[in-house]
C-alpha cells in the first residue's frame, strides 16, 4: 500500500511539472501607522490613502519549467495580462526566480537608475499552526518569525511546486496566502494548463543590488523625506 501511494505521488508530480501554472493573487494593504501619524502629511491625503487601500491590487504568478515570474496585473487563462491602475501600487512590480534557487530578483529603481534587487529566501523560526482548507486545496498553515517580524503562510502540497507571491515561497507546495504586519496576499484563481507562456528573463544589462544595501538606501531616503 505504501508503494502504491508513493507511486501515485510520484505520478502526480510528473503530471504537474509538465504543465504551466497560472495563479492570480490579490494584495490588500494594511494601514501604515507611520504614514498616518506623520503630522507633515495633510489630512485629506491620509483620507484618500485609507480609501484607496480598500481596493486590493491584482498580481499574477507564472511558472513554467524551472522559472517563474510574479508581476502586477491580472492574467486570463491564456496568460494575457490586464493592468488596472491602483493607487499606492507600483505597476512595474516584477519578480524573477528559478524554482530550485534560493534567490529572487525584484525590479526596482535607485538614484543610479534601474536595478534588480537580489534577496535570499526568507529564513527564520518556522512553527506549524494547523491544517486548513482554502477552496478545494488542503493547506498547511505555518508562522515564520525573523528579524522583520511574523508572517503567516498557507501553502498546499496538492500543488507540489515551490512558488508563491513576492518573497513567500520555499515550501513543498504552492503558497496560496500570506499575511504579515503590512498586507495580506491571497490567491483568487489557480490554473494548471498546457498553454505555453514564456517566462520573462532578467535583463543582463541591468545592475544587480544586494537586498541589504537596497533596504539601507530606502530607509535613508525615507528619513531624508521626513518619513
Amino acid at each position: 500500500m505504501n508503494k502504491y501511494y508513493f507511486f501515485l505521488f510520484f505520478l502526480i508530480n510528473i503530471i504537474i511539472s509538465s504543465q504551466n501554472l497560472f495563479v492570480n493573487y490579490e494584495e490588500k494593504l494594511k494601514p501604515n501607522s507611520s504614514f498616518l501619524n506623520n503630522t507633515l502629511i495633510p489630512e485629506d491625503i491620509k483620507e484618500n490613502y485609507l480609501e484607496s487601500i480598500k481596493t486590493p491590487a491584482k498580481y499574477h504568478l507564472f511558472v513554467s519549467g524551472n522559472e517563474c515570474n510574479y508581476a502586477f496585473g491580472e492574467s486570463d487563462n491564456k496568460g494575457n495580462i490586464k493592468k488596472k491602475y491602483t493607487p499606492f501600487v507600483d505597476s512595474e512590480t516584477f519578480f524573477y526566480r528559478k524554482i530550485n534557487d534560493t534567490l529572487v530578483y525584484q525590479k526596482a529603481t535607485d538614484d543610479q537608475g534601474a536595478c534588480y534587487v537580489r534577496n535570499k529566501q526568507i529564513k527564520g523560526k518556522t512553527e506549524y499552526l494547523k491544517d486548513e482548507k482554502i477552496d478545494q486545496y488542503n493547506c498547511k498553515v505555518v508562522k515564520i518569525t525573523d528579524e522583520t517580524g511574523d508572517c503567516i503562510i498557507w501553502y498546499t502540497e496538492d500543488i507540489p511546486i515551490n512558488a508563491g507571491p513576492t518573497y513567500y515561497w520555499g515550501f513543498p507546495g504552492l503558497v496560496l496566502k500570506a499575511e504579515d504586519s503590512t498586507m495580506t496576499i491571497y490567491a483568487t484563481s489557480v490554473l494548471l494548463t498546457n498553454q505555453k507562456k514564456e517566462i520573462k528573463p532578467l535583463d543582463t544589462s541591468v545592475r544587480i543590488v544586494e537586498g541589504a544595501d537596497f533596504r539601507k538606501y530606502v530607509k535613508q531616503k525615507a528619513k531624508n523625506n521626513g518619513l
